[in-house]
Formats: C-alpha cells, sequence, structure tokens
C-alpha cells in the first residue's frame, strides 16, 4: 500500500507543476499531500478522512 500512496503523490505532485501552479507561501502542507489525502482516503478507506490521515 506504501509504493500505491508514493505513486498517487507523484502522480498528484507532477500533475500541479505541469500546471504551474503557485502554492501560499504559508502553508504548512503543501498541495500535493492534500489531495494524495483526499484520494487515499476515498480508494482505500471508503471516504473516511479522519483514517486516512497519519498523526
Amino acid at each position: 500500500m506504501d509504493e500505491r500512496i508514493i505513486a498517487i503523490y507523484c502522480l498528484c505532485d507532477d500533475c500541479l507543476k505541469a500546471l504551474h501552479h503557485v502554492e501560499n507561501p504559508q502553508c504548512q502542507m503543501c498541495d500535493a499531500e492534500v489531495m494524495t489525502t483526499a484520494i487515499v482516503a476515498a480508494v482505500f478507506f471508503r471516504g473516511n478522512f479522519e483514517s486516512a490521515t497519519i498523526e
């Protein structure tokens, strides 16, 4: 499962770079990480975001 999550992150990051996305300098979590969390929650945890995050 770890390899799939890494692959999802890489795809999200590459898509944002291809779109020339500019992130807010004040953010604590990059946009690719936010997208990855949402996708992982939907795919692996049936939409449960709380189970998808690591504290």
